[in-house]
């Protein structure tokens, strides 16, 4: 059902705000030209409300790389800013200075096809309107948020079974084998009709994640053939033939399995697609210290940009990178002595043997465990003798002993014994200075949980002086969200909730961060997980309190 805008909503939309005085960038207007006009007329006729995402690729598409290049040079403005986000804002304020965002149609009331809530169709993002499609909007950001993302908690559900039951399923729908990332690809859903995309839907938003699928199988090229849709094990790529080694490695094209077999035929220990270090691309192969790079699709403009780059990461950190090109793999009687000898691997020292290949395991039917229950209660909520010994009394919730302690004179503050090596800390300073000269953006790696632990204190500590003071104290998140990104990689679910427990528990401020955490603390409830303090290692497991209050 679709109705002209004429009720109000809590998101009529989601305009970005762009102030207009962006459109007079005087280092901009120097080289812009009517051809560049025309380009963002096109673009708002063919996206409309969503042409802000798309201008960017439209524009620089025509203008030409050294006038960006020397444009982005001269304008002060792009030392603070990335010279795309500039180019993007001033494009989106001319549109709307100079009247192109006039022909902009009104936008419509859909009634979303999965949940039936009302929407405007110009209030989703660039996201889902790319993986849609315009004529395809047909769903609220709601649901397009738990269909089109990855649900972690859904894969605590799945045998191995169920996955081969789920990629069946997805098979039928489809009609067609399905990419691994078929969520993701733009209008990887378009061609549907509205009941099969829809269908399709709301098999993504239960559907196992990737993580889970190789766990389970090894890659998605097993699963696939677990499943009896690929029963010869191969699948047509834009990359080439992706078929499975004799040794089980998944391979993006039949140059890669040649060489995998082989490796494996002469008993070359290898593994399949080791990290370049400082970035994120990966090679084929690596055997002792060598990296091989198959380089299948030379010639590509954008291919062998990656070849380049490739190179010098392997010279920059020292790693001796053998290139096999189509041509060796032709002749590969030949070249197989050349790659052995730069390996420093004799053949005829070595007896070749065709390994037998190793199908998939018959998928398991077992459910996995359920969540762990709540521990039984013990004594009373209260305060009682620290049993760490660290500090005179302790907080015990009834289920397990808190961060929070009070000293002789009735002084609370927080502390996370943790292992124990560190001492209680009564104050705001974390290793002398305040928390807040502990950025953690961009060096979470860096961070042991201990200290994270130590970094909740300080904040919460800091937050009690400031209520005290002034009347308001808030914590900052970035510690509890740190920490709980650490967990969550891990699947460990009660030592997340414990520290979103943890943050629930005091005051916070505004921001992107707190919605979030205290979102995924409702999450992980309704799937039935409870906190384990213990888990997490915020405190060892001391026994309870000996008597009630």
């Amino acid at each position: 059902m679709i109705t002209t805008v004429n009720e109000s909503f809590d998101d009529p939309g989601l305009q970005l705000q762009v102030p207009l005085e962006y459109a007079q960038n005087p280092h901009i207007l120097k080289w812009w030209n009517r051809e560049h006009d025309d380009v963002v007329r096109r673009v708002i006729a063919e996206h409309a409300w969503y042409y802000p995402w798309e201008v960017l690729d439209a524009l620089t598409s025509v203008i030409p790389s050294a006038t960006i290049e020397k444009w982005a040079a001269e304008d002060p403005v792009c030392s603070e800013y990335k010279w795309y986000g500039v180019l993007m804002y001033f494009a989106i304020a001319r549109a709307r200075s100079t009247g192109m965002e006039d022909e902009l149609p009104e936008p419509q009331v859909r009634s979303c096809l999965r949940c039936g809530a009302r929407f405007r169709e110009d209030g989703l993002v660039g996201w889902p309107y790319r993986r849609l499609g315009r004529p395809n909007l047909k769903y609220c950001r709601k649901c397009c948020e738990e269909c089109f993302f990855e649900n972690d908690l859904n894969d605590d559900a799945y045998s191995d079974a169920d996955i081969v039951d789920y990629i069946v399923e997805l098979t039928n729908i489809l009609e067609a084998v399905p990419p691994q990332n078929i969520f993701d690809q733009p209008l990887g859903l378009a061609g549907l009709d509205d009941n099969a995309r829809t269908a399709a839907l709301e098999l993504g938003a239960r559907r196992p994640s990737i993580v889970k699928v190789k766990a389970a199988f090894g890659s998605w090229l097993h699963a696939l053939v677990a499943a009896g849709v690929l029963p010869d094990g191969t699948q047509h790529t834009s990359r080439g033939i992706r078929s499975i080694a004799v040794d089980g490695h998944a391979c993006y094209s039949l140059g890669e399995k040649i060489i995998d077999d082989w490796l494996t035929s002469y008993g070359i220990v290898h593994t399949k697609e080791p990290g370049y270090p400082d970035s994120n691309y990966r090679a084929d192969f690596q055997v002792g210290d060598a990296f091989i790079e198959f380089f299948g699709l030379v010639g590509n403009a954008d291919y062998d940009a990656k070849i380049h780059t490739k190179r010098s990461l392997a010279q920059q950190h020292g790693i001796r990178l053998i290139e096999i090109y189509p041509k060796d793999v032709t002749a590969w009687l030949k070249t197989q002595h050349k790659v052995a000898e730069q390996l420093g691997v004799d053949l005829s020292a070595r007896t070749r043997k065709a390994p037998e290949f190793r199908p998939p395991a018959t998928p398991s039917t077992t459910k996995p465990p359920s969540p762990e229950g709540p521990r039984a209660p013990a004594a009373q909520p209260g305060w009682y003798t620290d049993p760490t010994g660290r500090e005179k009394e302790r907080f015990w919730d009834g289920r397990y002993w808190g961060t929070v302690v009070r000293d002789g004179t009735g002084y609370v503050y927080s502390d996370t014994p943790g292992d124990g090596t560190t001492p209680p800390n009564r104050g705001s300073d974390l290793d002398g200075k305040p928390s807040w000269e502990h950025p953690l953006q961009g060096r979470e790696s860096e961070q042991t949980i201990q200290f994270l632990f130590r970094y909740m204190d300080s904040v919460e500590n800091l937050a009690r002086v400031d209520a005290e003071t002034s009347g308001i104290g808030f914590i900052a998140p970035a510690p509890y969200w740190t920490a709980c990104q650490r967990f969550r990689s891990v699947r460990n679910r009660p030592a997340e909730l414990a520290v979103l427990d943890r943050f629930a528990e005091h005051p916070h401020g505004a921001g992107a961060l707190p919605p979030k955490l205290l979102k995924r603390r409702g999450e992980l409830r309704a799937a039935g997980y409870h906190y384990n303090p213990i888990e997490a290692g915020m405190i060892g497991d001391y026994p309870p309190p000996e008597s009630t209050q």
